[in-house]
């Protein structure tokens, strides 16, 4: 009898959210109405579906949660794979969708998300092979050509992920390298078990860095732009010489809000601090808290299920370590580390003056760009000193 008044109580929610989403259709929300008719175009027939359905529905909603990193209490987890979706979840789940720069540990960020949900992520390029309708989360390297916007209108909101261009330029080579410099979708899936195994010879990365900085650093710099301006675009209408800022319709027409609800950084996810790690974790967390529909884990076990994440690198990058030399040796000459820095602090003055500075997200992004400066100014130093001496 309790476990029937349980489920009589959850179709009486899944009932009434059925019923609000109904309102948002008629125009209440435009956002949910233009994601539903995308994602869910069946909610409509779900109000006359028979109770033996929505018991069915309600007895799935009860065992998500058995799908999340278990409680052993007192701070202890048990962690455990994470699931599909199913073809049948509420349409109101609110979706989420992770964005960096190529390169930047979207690998080790996207594990960390399905850890605090306990649900698979999927991909633009749906490499991983787990769709873009069914899934959570999702990640993507748009606007760089290495990202493609395959989502529709299937993601709510946007998690910014960053690295300092200082290394992930170089990551990025690195996945060019293992895909044999692919140009195209076909090319790159018959390199796709070549990928996260090995790392390119360094006269490699300086014939490609030498050839593609200056466009690698705008498009870095590029992508920080079009999310934190909420989707607007560089390339579009020319007036004279002059090239005017496009709005990508899709951001600017609802299909997703483009604004991020956290600026992740990656160097914190993967310090030695672990606490660092943790509480960057727990931005993403934050976020999934305060989302409509989206089970995750409970606080008290977040640091937890990072501590199991990051124990298990095959989850991530493991694979290669040891087989070419680390990003550290792939240097920049003191030009490109002088051009880097300054591109850098054009973005930095831009996101710390007002109105920006009164977002968490833009402090967040400047104290980031903020340590990225300073250790390419170091770095730089050090190089033109190299550079002199051997002049000399």
């Amino acid at each position: 009898c309790i476990h029937i008044s349980r489920k009589r109580k959850m179709i009486s929610t899944y009932y009434r959210r059925i019923s609000q989403h109904m309102g948002d259709e008629g125009g209440i929300n435009t956002r949910t109405k233009k994601k539903s008719k995308m994602k869910k175009r069946g909610v409509v027939a779900m109000l006359a579906v028979s109770v033996f359905i929505l018991l069915n529905i309600a007895v799935e909603e009860e065992t998500i949660h058995r799908f999340l990193t278990v409680n052993l209490g007192g701070g202890k987890c048990k962690w455990s794979a994470p699931v599909a979706m199913s073809n049948t979840t509420n349409p109101l789940n609110t979706t989420t969708l992770l964005a960096s720069y190529p390169g930047s540990g979207k690998r080790l960020t996207w594990r960390l998300l399905e850890a605090l949900t306990g649900k698979i992520s999927g991909d633009d390029w749906d490499l991983s092979e787990n769709g873009h309708f069914n899934v959570l989360t999702m990640k993507t390297s748009w606007p760089h050509p290495e990202g493609v916007w395959a989502w529709e209108g299937n993601m709510d909101q946007f998690i910014m992920l960053i690295r300092n261009p200082r290394f992930a330029i170089p990551s990025y080579h690195t996945i060019r390298h293992e895909l044999d410099y692919s140009t195209n979708k076909t090319e790159s899936l018959k390199r796709r078990d070549y990928v996260y195994t090995k790392r390119a010879p360094l006269e490699a990365w300086e014939a490609w860095r030498d050839e593609n900085f200056d466009r690698e650093m705008d498009r870095w710099c590029w992508f920080i732009d079009f999310w934190m301006e909420g989707g607007l675009r560089r390339n579009g209408t020319v007036t004279g010489n002059h090239t005017n800022p496009a709005e990508d319709w899709r951001c600017f027409h609802d299909l997703m809000d483009c604004t991020p609800k956290a600026v992740i950084k990656f160097e914190n996810l993967v310090n030695n601090n672990k606490k660092i790690g943790e509480d960057e974790m727990n931005k993403m967390g934050a976020v999934l808290d305060s989302s409509s529909n989206v089970n995750v884990i409970e606080p008290e076990i977040r640091p937890c299920a990072y501590s199991e994440v990051m124990s298990r690198k095959k989850l991530y990058n493991a694979n290669r370590d040891g087989k070419g030399p680390p990003n550290d040796l792939k240097t920049f000459t003191h030009k490109q580390l002088n051009a880097m820095r300054a591109q850098m602090e054009v973005i930095r003055d831009k996101y710390a003056a007002s109105p920006w500075n009164e977002k968490e997200t833009a402090v967040n992004l400047v104290e980031a760009l903020n340590s990225y400066i300073d250790d390419v100014q170091g770095e730089y130093e050090f190089e033109v000193r190299q550079y002199y001496s051997k002049q000399n």
